[in-house]
């Protein structure tokens, strides 16, 4: 299969639902896997009939769905599912980057939007005041360069 999406969402609960019909409304087109695969197909048949979605029965259909640099979030309850899911992914991928991670001052994004042009994601952080702001395309500009073998260390903040 060619990739036709432009990122990749893992968890269709209710934040997964909505994140994915958000990102779809503005123009992505997402590949969705969910690991119980009938809540899946029936979002596909449900809430994402007739927009830019693809549904994926496995993680591996899932992965070669999405063009590279490949770009997943994913949203699934923490504790062993959560592990399950990345040591199933990690082989995969040059990169991650996780977004609820305590010691790296990210835990528990309580809001994740992408700006109307697409050019910013916003992170809203449970439990505080907190907003994290990421250039979408200097992301992907870090992990094409990961990618081809570089090492990605400068970090920035404000």
């Amino acid at each position: 299969m060619a990739a036709q999406a432009d990122i990749g969402l893992i968890g269709l609960a209710v934040m997964g639902e909505n994140l994915v019909l958000n990102m779809e409304s503005r123009g992505f087109t997402v590949a969705v896997y969910n690991r119980t695969t009938e809540r899946m197909r029936q979002f596909i048949a449900g809430r994402a009939a007739g927009k830019r979605f693809y549904g994926a029965d496995t993680l591996a259909g899932f992965v070669e769905a999405i063009e590279r640099p490949r770009r997943i979030v994913m949203l699934v309850k923490a504790g062993s599912g959560t592990d399950a899911v990345i040591d199933a992914l990690a082989p995969k991928f040059v990169n991650t980057a996780l977004l609820d991670d305590v010691d790296l001052g990210a835990a528990n994004p309580w809001g994740i939007a992408c700006s109307a042009d697409g050019a910013w994601l916003c992170i809203a952080h449970a439990g505080s005041h907190e907003i994290s702001i990421i250039d979408r395309a200097a992301l992907h500009d870090r992990l094409a360069r990961a990618e081809k073998g570089e090492k990605i260390n400068e970090v920035t903040s404000s």
